[in-house]
C-alpha cells in the first residue's frame, strides 16, 4: 500500500533541481491508448480495433503558497513561457521502494481560486510530450500480502508485427526466458499457466508458437522474464 502523501510530482527547475510542486493535495497520472476501427476476416461479426497512438497526462491540485519553491506563480510562468518541463512522478512505499515515472511535458492549464471563506487553491494539467519511462524497484507480492518474490525489473516486453497466417516467432532474447503473457491484436492469448494449448515457448531455441493464425500487421506483444 502507498499512502497518498507519498506520491509526489517533481519538476526540474532552471538550476537542474527536481523540486516537488508545493502544497499539493492530490495528483493523478493518466496513460491513454487510442484505437482505430478495422476489420478482421476471422471475426467478421465482432468489432475490431487496432492500437495507434499513446499519450499521458498529469493533473493535480493544492493549496496556494506564494513563498515556496515551485509555487503557483512559478507554475504559471512555465505556462506563460510555453516551457517544456522535465517531470518526475514518484510513488514511494512504506519500505522505501519506489515506482518512478519520468518524461517531458508542458502545462495545458493552470487555475488559481481564491475563496473568501476558504484557503486559496490551485489546479493544473500537464500534457506529456513524447514517451513516459517507468523505473520500478518495488517487489512483486508473493501472494501472502507481504511483498517479496520476483522483482518487476526482471520482466521484459517484446513487440512485433505478424505476417499473414504466422504461427511462430523466434528471437534470441527469448532463449532462457519464461513466458508471462502474450496477446495478438489486443486479444489475450496467454495469461499464465494453463494456456499452453494456445501458446508455447521453447526457451532453448527462443521460438514462440501459438495456435492462432494472424492477419498481416497484427500487433503481437509479450511479457517474459529471464
Amino acid at each position: 500500500m502507498v499512502r497518498g502523501k507519498n506520491i509526489l510530482i517533481y519538476i526540474k527547475n532552471m538550476d537542474d533541481e527536481l523540486i516537488p510542486i508545493s502544497c499539493g493535495k492530490s495528483c493523478t497520472l493518466s496513460l491513454q491508448q487510442d484505437y482505430i476501427r478495422a476489420t478482421n476476416p476471422n471475426d467478421s461479426d465482432w468489432k475490431y480495433y487496432l492500437p495507434t497512438e499513446r499519450s499521458w497526462s498529469i493533473t493535480g491540485n493544492g493549496l496556494t503558497d506564494f513563498s515556496k519553491k515551485m509555487g503557483i506563480q512559478q507554475l504559471q510562468q512555465y505556462l506563460i513561457d510555453r516551457a517544456s518541463l522535465v517531470i518526475k512522478f514518484e510513488a514511494v512505499t512504506e519500505a522505501g521502494d519506489a515506482v518512478v515515472y519520468t518524461g517531458v511535458g508542458g502545462f495545458q492549464n493552470n487555475s488559481l481560486v481564491g475563496d473568501a471563506l476558504k484557503l486559496s487553491a490551485f489546479s493544473y494539467k500537464i500534457i506529456g510530450i513524447g514517451k513516459i519511462e517507468i523505473q520500478n524497484n518495488v517487489p512483486v507480492d508473493d501472494g501472502d500480502g507481504g511483498g517479496g518474490g520476483e522483482n518487476m525489473t526482471e520482466v521484459k516486453r517484446l513487440q512485433f508485427k505478424a505476417t499473414n497466417g504466422q504461427t511462430a516467432y523466434q528471437n534470441v532474447d527469448l532463449i532462457g526466458a519464461t513466458l508471462l503473457w502474450f496477446s495478438i491484436a489486443s486479444n489475450d492469448i496467454y495469461k499464465g499457466s494453463g494456456d499452453y494449448e494456445m501458446v508455447g515457448l521453447d526457451s532453448s531455441t527462443g521460438v514462440l508458437t501459438w495456435n492462432y493464425q494472424t492477419a498481416s500487421g497484427n500487433e503481437c506483444i509479450m511479457l517474459y522474464k529471464k
